[in-house]
């Protein structure tokens, strides 16, 4: 998306210090406007992944933390990846994911639902836009905001399939790890079942696997090493599933229905035929692998899959960015 910014214009980049790194290394952060680079706005910044931290002291903290940046202070347009709180202490402000965190938590704590209840409340009496994948956008924020959708924010690969004897799989938990004691003991139980399959892991799993299982490999997340993929097993994430659609690959996701946006994201990938959803906490473990097993050997609806991932809308980094020019 930055890529489609007009010289001249400056972004503040404003996250954690992991993502930070990974942004700078980025290639399609290396354009020619000018980036900066903050981290210590996003200290404090709220996390909605661990209940317990889900409070009005971390809530203020991190209001706090924003009102005293001047570079938000005196941006003529802010992007808000999938928090409201930004939207009421600046005015300019355009929110942006295909799910909200207040709109995605399973509340059981008084403050958690307060707090929802107090976001909620945010949209309702301050309008906004939501840039969004139209594709994957949660049906419950129609009501609550203005929904500008997008195609899917990737191109596809123009690397030609490569051809290798055997089936090749990723398996990967994505950014939070959350499931990736589970998948580890599914991916072992797929290596015993299917021995003619080989089994590429994220560099998080591949570490703690591969003393379990020395046919493991460690995947590059190069275009090189996607071009030899045949399917993708993953918890349902969007940057994952971004590049399933990227490099036209099958996914088959595990939902552990921690939250309503992977409830959602599942639900989706059926819906599209992009791939398969299973629910971790409906089956066991050898369960789920032997229905993985018999998904991956077959060919017919490895094609379908793959015929109905062509056909979704792409580029919407590009289109985005004109959205994000339009409120300038």
């Amino acid at each position: 998306m930055v890529e489609a910014f007009p010289r001249g214009v400056t972004v503040n980049f404003f996250c954690k210090e992991p993502q930070l790194l990974y942004a700078r290394n980025e290639i399609n952060f290396k354009k020619d406007i000018k980036i900066n680079y903050f981290s210590k706005y996003s200290e404090n910044e709220f996390s909605w992944i661990e209940e317990e931290k889900i409070t009005w002291e971390r809530y203020q903290n991190w209001k706090q933390t924003l009102l005293c940046s001047p570079e938000l202070n005196t941006s003529e347009l802010i992007i808000s990846d999938n928090h409201v709180l930004p939207l009421s202490l600046f005015d300019r402000v355009i929110l942006m994911g295909s799910f909200l965190w207040h709109d995605s938590t399973i509340p059981s704590t008084r403050e958690a639902k307060e707090i929802i209840a107090h976001e909620r409340g945010l949209l309702h009496c301050k309008p906004s836009s939501l840039i969004c994948l139209g594709d994957m956008v949660m049906p419950s924020l129609a009501n609550q905001v203005s929904l500008l959708k997008q195609g899917w924010f990737t191109q596809r690969s123009e690397l030609p399939k490569k051809r290798s004897n055997g089936l090749k799989v990723l398996v990967t938990g994505g950014g939070t790890e959350l499931i990736n004691k589970q998948l580890l003991s599914l991916v072992i139980l797929l290596s015993e079942q299917q021995s003619q399959i080989e089994f590429f892991l994220d560099s998080k799993l591949f570490r703690s696997g591969k003393n379990l299982n020395s046919q493991f490999n460690l995947f590059s997340f190069s275009e090189h090493d996607f071009a030899y993929l045949d399917f993708v097993i993953c918890r349902p994430g969007i940057g994952i599933l971004t590049d399933c659609v990227r490099y036209s690959l099958p996914a088959i996701v595990l939902n552990d229905g921690f939250n309503h946006e992977i409830n959602h994201n599942t639900k989706r990938v059926n819906e599209l035929g992009i791939g398969i959803g299973l629910d971790l906490n409906e089956r066991n473990g050898r369960e789920v692998a032997e229905k993985i097993g018999s998904v991956i050997k077959d060919k017919e609806f490895k094609e379908k899959c793959s015929n109905q991932l062509r056909s979704r809308e792409v580029n919407g980094a590009i289109s985005a960015a004109e959205e994000i020019l339009n409120f300038l």
